[in-house]
Order: structure tokens, then sequence, then C-alpha cells
């Protein structure tokens, strides 16, 4: 059996009249519950997890195996590198606009 709180509002006993929001109360409610904020920090964040997760990826030694099977040319480790990073750039706008790949 629950416990009754009689600090508690239950919302059955919470009055209510059928009178629209203010433009005032709507631009808070929409300030609290769809923070823009905290949704572009998640984006963000998200953002470096894929970042860090395509760099492992062409980090690894088996990509450098692996380039220099399909493009053999003599590499030094610079060419390497910069090769690398134009793949990771790649990967990640693929990534990024996948969702407007689909179409």
């Amino acid at each position: 059996m629950q416990k009754k709180d009689r600090n508690a509002d239950y919302i059955v006993n919470l009055p209510y009249n059928k009178i629209q929001p203010s433009d005032d109360d709507l631009q808070m409610i929409e300030i609290l519950f769809n923070d823009p904020t905290t949704n572009s920090l998640i984006k963000e964040f998200m953002e470096s997890i894929i970042i860090i997760i395509l760099f492992i990826i062409v980090s690894c030694s088996f990509t450098d195996d692996l380039l220099k099977k399909i493009l053999p040319v003599n590499y030094s480790t610079s060419l390497l590198l910069i090769i690398k990073g134009f793949i990771l750039a790649i990967l990640f706008w693929i990534f990024k606009n996948f969702k407007y790949m689909k179409t």
C-alpha cells in the first residue's frame, strides 16, 4: 500500500481550467522541456565519440597494410598520415550526413 504524503500534490487534486496558456507560459515550457543547449551538447558529444572511433580504426596497423596493398606507392610516414587524414574526414562526413543520404 502506498504511503500518503500530506505535502504531496496529486495530479487528480490539482485545480485546472480550460483557459489557454499565455505566450509567456508557452515560451517557458519550450525553454524547460526543449532546451536546445542540451540537445546540441549531446550531439557534439556523439560527434566526438564517432571521431574517436574512426581515428582508432584508421590508426590501426592493418589500415596501413591495406593502404599499401590498394595503392602500391612508396609511402613516407607523412604521406600515409595525410592519406589517413583524408580517409578519416571522408568517413566522418559520411557518418554525419548518413541520415540525408538515405533518400
